[in-house]
């Protein structure tokens, strides 16, 4: 098995190494990096390292995305934080959108109703990513030291 250097692949050379991949193993990185969890196949040790490095080095402000899962009394004011943020921009594209006419209107609504579905579901992904990329990096970093 190859020695993990240092310096972390650069973002191209990561996801083109990812994508050429089988895609079930391509698959099982990415659960293994979003459960914080080693890879099944140790061959893919080293990506999934180089995969955690990225995710922790992207920043976003901790008022969008905590550093980390947040329990407790943090965790309900984030959520309240969170539907506050989706209520003020529902409103905001409804109230642009009220006297433009019926098709505009109803086709915001539209858009707003799937835009809401489709960005909890992408949000739990990117947090759990997130959160768990720090565990991921440890347990395939002793997957790639362990002697075979």
């Amino acid at each position: 098995m190859r020695a993990m250097t240092d310096r972390s692949k650069a973002g191209k050379d990561l996801r083109r190494e990812i994508r050429s991949l089988p895609r079930e193993r391509r698959r099982e990185l990415g659960r293994a990096v979003r459960d914080g969890r080693a890879v099944d196949d140790p061959r893919d040790a080293e990506l999934a390292v180089a995969w955690a490095q990225r995710v922790q080095r992207n920043r976003w402000p901790s008022w969008f995305v905590p550093a980390t899962r947040p329990h407790g009394k943090r965790a309900f004011l984030w959520c309240v934080h969170a539907a506050w943020v989706f209520a003020v921009i529902a409103v905001t594209l409804i109230g642009a959108t009220w006297h433009r006419g019926e098709i505009i209107r109803w086709a915001a609504i539209g858009v707003l109703a799937y835009s809401i579905l489709s960005t909890t579901w992408l949000l739990r992904l990117t947090l759990r990513t997130r959160w768990n990329a720090l565990d991921a990096e440890r347990c395939n970093r002793e997957l790639l030291d362990r002697p075979d």
